[in-house]
């Protein structure tokens, strides 16, 4: 279950964000499908280790992998990307020495009128990809690997949500500007800064799960788990 807006949502599958949506709180306690420690290695989203940790799993993160996202990223689907992504995020994993474990790797992208986004690089772009939003339906895809290291078993799975924005005011730009310049929404693959109140505030209605937005669909995760284990 994830937290949903205060109001009623369109259907059982259309979840709102509370104006103060936590990263620890996306889920309701979830048992751990696994005995073995976890090691997460994730770039792209600075929420991924708040999510996993608000788990209580025996988990380990590690975000400093040295990857260059915009070497990695290439054509294909927004699948195909988060897909090729994850598993370069697993490559740098594989290059760690580890204890015997579960190494997942994450990787977030945004999907906007069949273009892919990843975090802005400048404040200005930020600004783009958040006014660009108005009155707009953005599909947010984030690709899960899952390796074993004890049995050498893998998989891999995507979770999908789509946030829809309401319009923006004409008179916002300066809050746009404001907005662009806040560290959460640089750090944010398009810019989506979903724990912003002042983007949530935009924000009608989630079609999926809270988590795939903040970069780890704890469903999909242990669905794979469950698999390699």
């Amino acid at each position: 279950m994830v937290y949903c807006f205060p109001h009623s949502p369109p259907s059982h599958h259309h979840h709102r964000i509370m104006k103060t949506i936590s990263p620890f709180h996306v889920v309701d306690a979830v048992s751990c499908p696994t005995s073995l420690l976890i090691v997460l290695g994730c770039f792209n989203y600075s929420y991924v280790p708040a999510v996993m940790n608000g788990l209580g799993w025996n988990c380990t993160v590690i975000q400093d992998l040295g990857i260059d996202i915009n070497a990695i990223v290439g054509g294909g689907t927004p699948r195909d990307v988060v897909s090729h992504y994850a598993s370069e995020v697993m490559k740098a994993l594989e290059r760690r020495t580890l204890p015997s474990s579960l190494m997942v790797s994450c990787a977030t992208v945004v999907d906007f009128q069949q273009n892919i986004r990843l975090k802005p690089t400048s404040k200005e772009m930020a600004h783009l990809f958040l006014s660009s939003y108005s009155g707009s339906v953005i599909h947010v895809i984030t690709g899960l690997l899952v390796k074993n290291t004890v049995n050498g078993k893998s998989a891999t799975g995507v979770g999908v949500a789509d946030i829809h924005f309401g319009k923006w005011n004409d008179d916002e730009g300066i809050l746009l500007d404001h907005i662009s310049r806040r560290n959460g929404v640089m750090n944010a693959p398009g810019a989506l800064d979903l724990k912003d109140r002042d983007i949530q505030e935009h924000i009608e209605f989630v079609d999926g799960t809270v988590g795939t937005v903040l970069g780890l669909p704890i469903d999909v995760l242990c669905r794979l788990i469950t698999e390699v284990v």
